[in-house]
């Protein structure tokens, strides 16, 4: 697992998130024997784990943030676009992967498709006041993902600073989450 650190400034205050991302070599212990998947779970190994950790002075409500991912996958026979969430969570309108003070992302995705790709983007943001309205705008954000070919899985170089990316994942996240508003970068 390689550390990377990504700066971000909160209501005028600096911060980072430090994203931990490498190879799935142990299911296990990323808990992948909990799940009930409809394959055998340790075709996870050689997939992508991702863990990234906010640090910022705040407290409280003034350090309320929120993870928003948005994710292409493909297949030969598939292609789609969604904004992540936790699966008891699809469907409540939300577009919060995490939410917390100060939260914690994990992510670890895989397939038993033999050919597949998974592109995410992935944003740290907040909502202006605290957590009153349904307004998010983004802080930082990154990039990643896995390709499987042939059934081997290949996890995809981190990209840091995808803020960018942030404009073309508004279209997707208003369409997914309405009666938000998702402000500029």
């Amino acid at each position: 697992m390689a550390l990377e650190r990504i700066p971000f400034v909160l209501r005028g205050v600096p911060g980072t998130v430090t994203v931990d991302y490498g190879v799935n070599d142990d299911p296990q212990r990323w808990g992948y024997h909990l799940l009930q998947l409809p394959y055998d779970f340790q075709v996870s190994r050689g997939c992508p784990v991702l863990r990234a950790t906010v640090d910022h002075p705040a407290e409280g409500y003034g350090a309320a943030l929120g993870w928003i991912q948005t994710v292409e996958t493909r297949s030969p026979e598939q292609q789609d676009a969604f904004v992540d969430l936790a699966p008891q969570m699809v469907g409540c309108g939300s577009p919060w992967l995490a939410w917390a003070v100060r939260p914690e992302l994990f992510d670890a995705p895989s397939t038993a498709h033999p050919e597949f790709s998974f592109q995410a983007e992935t944003f740290l943001a907040y909502t202006p006041d605290c957590v009153i309205t349904r307004e998010v705008k983004p802080l930082c954000g990154f990039s990643w993902g896995y390709e499987v070919r042939g059934g081997e899985p290949s996890v995809l170089p981190l990209r840091l600073g995808n803020l960018d990316r942030w404009a073309s994942a508004q279209p997707l996240l208003s369409r997914q989450c309405p009666g938000w508003t998702f402000l500029a970068a």
